[in-house]
């Protein structure tokens, strides 16, 4: 009888900036995933390898003698490749095991990985009711299996066909899900970062009420109407949300809570409700927060702006403004304007236990040095605290990827993809010059902002010291091995390092292990 899941997350660099703990946190799709596995008698096992610090040896020596029937994997874009290797790692170990990907990525590669990977199935869109249904399946005697019948799935027949089911309608309730399976991890694996101090992630609401063209969440959470996807939101109660953040404060003592939904503000009756139990109940901690600018203002009008800033520490603020004009947002197809993102911007600054942050698109097919320029001027006159500019990726399955598809380069295993380096052609400027002016045009930002005052007084001076000792550590290494090629002659080793997240990666010593 089928009853063995791992739910495996693949070793992976972290960020040399931050480290290890600011890099990663738990996987909250796996968290929720196996808790509707175990309520259905699956026996599930979650294996985190970078924060068990389990490497690729060891975790073929994991899947070689606890064979496990069934191994999901869901990777983010920046670590698709990482995925794609365990899959094909676990098919040594233990060939009668079925691969099932899937996630924001995976989803939309189906095609792809099912020609040329190792992957068996793949999960489009929501995975809980339909990873069970295949498991299910699984169980059967293989004269009397039929995916067929199962919603949102890819696999090839016995004849090699790629079949795609019909779509997988959203869970409308997700007050219905248990509880994700928290106590499958060891929250001490995760230790405590620079960013956040021992940090969850938690979600009150999937989909989104917008349909950016560069993001795949709304799709993803979204529903199927005259053979298109619209997007489609929906929310947890307060109270069943409220109950999660006591389990995660309370009991497993978390003092931040990253919040993984894609515009946490969009109903302002639940950001009240909800805000005002936990004020009540006191459950106070930390946030890190995605906002849509527009809705900042209406929240504030309201006070209920005020309600979510008592409910939480230190509340750091993530805004997405993409671009400096309002043509390029409406050609990104963003619900606002400059004007909502200067409101946003005055507001947030009002209360001094906000930490906000502007994040910028870069790399668009018409990008030059001059609009990255003029975009980090824009910044300054919106006063965030902190800033990012972060390349478009042409994500699998967004209308972006669809509609330049004669500028993205096609995939294979060796491309990384990753938050610094493009997988798009650009007009007037090179991938190379792109990273240049990124390092460039945050350096022009950051700097300033880097006094001895901030670096020793301030709440959120763990960044700024964090950034400069990593600024000072970097050119040391440069001038170092400037010294030891140019001058002593010597040979300069290529390091293990890789472009992600928060700029570079490093390889950890367990990788190989």
């Amino acid at each position: 009888m089928l009853t063995k899941v791992f739910l495996i997350r693949a070793p992976r660099y972290v960020s040399a900036l931050f480290g290890k703990h600011d890099s990663l946190m738990p996987p909250l799709a796996f968290l929720s995933l196996a808790a509707v596995l175990r309520e259905n008698d699956l026996e599930v096992k979650i294996i985190d390898c970078s924060a068990s610090k389990i490497g690729w040896k060891s975790i073929r020596k994991i899947i070689e003698g606890q064979k496990p029937d069934i191994i999901g994997i869901g990777e983010e874009t920046a670590f698709a490749h990482e995925g794609l290797r365990l899959a094909e790692l676990a098919k040594e170990a233990a060939p009668h095991c079925k691969i099932i990907a899937g996630g924001y990525c995976y989803s939309y590669m189906e095609d792809d990985l099912l020609k040329n990977s190792a992957i068996d199935l793949v999960v489009v869109g929501e995975g809980e009711v339909t990873f069970l249904e295949l498991a299910k399946e699984m169980d059967k005697d293989d004269t009397n299996k039929d995916f067929s019948k199962i919603k949102g799935i890819r696999y090839k027949d016995k004849d090699g066909n790629i079949v795609k089911t019909s779509k997988r309608e959203p869970i409308q309730d997700l007050d219905e899900l248990p509880i994700p399976a928290y106590d499958l991890i060891d929250f001490d694996d995760y230790g405590i970062g620079k960013l956040w101090d021992k940090v969850a992630p938690i979600e009150h609401s999937r989909g989104c009420v917008n349909s950016c063209s560069f993001c795949i969440l709304w799709k993803h959470f979204g529903t199927a109407k005259n053979k298109r996807i619209l997007s489609c939101y929906r929310t947890k109660s307060a109270e069943r949300t409220a109950q999660e953040v006591e389990i995660l404060l309370k009991r497993y003592r978390m003092k931040t809570l990253y919040w993984c939904d894609g515009a946490w503000n969009i109903n302002g009756h639940w950001n009240r409700e909800f805000s005002q139990k936990l004020v009540d109940d006191g459950l106070i901690s930390n946030w890190w927060i995605y906002l849509n600018a527009d809705l900042v203002p209406r929240d504030e009008k309201t006070g209920t702006f005020k309600k979510m800033i008592d409910a939480s520490g230190q509340f750091n603020a993530v805004i997405g403004v993409e671009r400096k004009e309002d043509i390029e947002l409406n050609a990104l197809n963003k619900s606002y304007d400059q004007d909502d993102v200067a409101g946003c911007f005055e507001i947030l600054k009002r209360y001094p236990s906000v930490w906000a942050v502007a994040l910028y698109i870069v790399g668009i097919p018409d990008e030059t040095e001059q609009k990255i320029k003029e975009i980090v001027d824009h910044v300054q006159l919106l006063n965030p605290d902190g800033l990012g500019l972060m390349p478009l990726e042409p994500e699998e399955g967004t209308d972006f990827s669809q509609g330049m598809s004669h500028l993205i380069s096609s995939y294979d295993k060796d491309h990384y993809y990753d938050y610094l380096s493009r997988g798009i052609k650009m007009r007037y400027i090179t991938d190379k010059q792109l990273r240049k002016y990124i390092r460039k045009y945050s350096a022009k930002f950051w700097m300033p902002k880097i006094r001895w005052k901030d670096l020793f007084g301030r709440q959120n001076s763990i960044v700024h010291r964090e950034m400069m000792k990593f600024g000072i550590n970097a050119t040391k290494a440069k001038i170092k091995d400037k010294i030891k090629r140019d001058l002593l002659g010597m040979p300069v080793p290529r390091y293990n390092y890789r472009c992600t997240y928060f700029g570079i990666a490093r390889k950890p010593e367990w990788y190989d292990l």
